[in-house]
């Protein structure tokens, strides 16, 4: 049998440095993953479809079942509150050019700087507003998924590496002069008209945690400029 040629050689070398290391020698882009997102909702298209949403959720506070009704309208107009039977504990709206929130027992009307972080967001699937403004930042574990943080502004996201799903959102927040930082973790996705929305939603401020569990969700229904006065 004739010794390998030095050429043959080099080709297997390649092959063996591209099995072990080919995972790092591709790179990934942000608009990648969030076009790998947008396959695994539903698709693009469908996601465009999606002008309003309506949802109701109960969670735990301290032992207490609180309630959280949240209304999203395109392009950025946003509705929340949270309540504990017929006690309000806290109110955001936003109709797209001002808003107002209630804390600490009284409303508020919004400041400039929270107006202006509001003007630039789009309410529903902000992916779309992601596309060529994200940074890939690299792949990052979420408890025991490995998924592709991507960093847009003070926000960072991240998404499931096989899914594709978008798994958490962190942002940076200020109240007052205190900053601090919100994770937002999306769970149990499930399919609703054809788009995999999460049925379960985590909020995570310090040491604070409350699970939301989604008992109604509407797309496309009972949402109208009004709810956002």
């Amino acid at each position: 049998m004739k010794a390998p040629t030095s050429f043959f050689i080099y080709l297997l070398m390649l092959l063996l440095h591209q099995n072990s290391f080919g995972q790092q020698a591709i790179k990934i882009t942000a608009n990648q993953v969030i076009e790998h997102y947008f396959e695994a909702v539903g698709g693009k298209e469908k996601a465009k479809q999606i002008k309003s949403i309506s949802l109701e959720a109960i969670g735990m506070l301290k032992e207490h079942t609180i309630f959280l009704e949240k209304k999203l309208l395109l392009p950025n107009k946003s509705y929340a509150t949270l309540h504990h039977k017929d006690h309000l504990i806290s109110k955001n709206v936003y109709d797209g050019k001002k808003g107002k929130v209630f804390e600490a027992g009284e409303y508020r009307k919004l400041t400039k700087n929270e107006l202006l972080e509001l003007s630039g967001k789009r309410s529903i699937f902000p992916e779309f507003n992601y596309l060529d403004k994200a940074t890939y930042i690299g792949i990052r574990d979420v408890n025991t998924v490995k998924c592709h943080l991507l960093k847009i502004g003070n926000t960072e996201v991240y998404y499931d590496l096989n899914s594709g799903l978008k798994v958490k959102g962190s942002s940076l927040r200020m109240k007052g002069t205190t900053k601090f930082t919100q994770h937002l973790y999306f769970e149990n996705y499930v399919a609703i008209e054809g788009i995999k929305m999460p049925s379960k939603l985590t909020i995570e401020v310090g040491k604070r945690k409350i699970e939301f569990q989604i008992k109604k969700l509407l797309i496309n229904q009972k949402v109208s400029t009004k709810d956002f006065k």
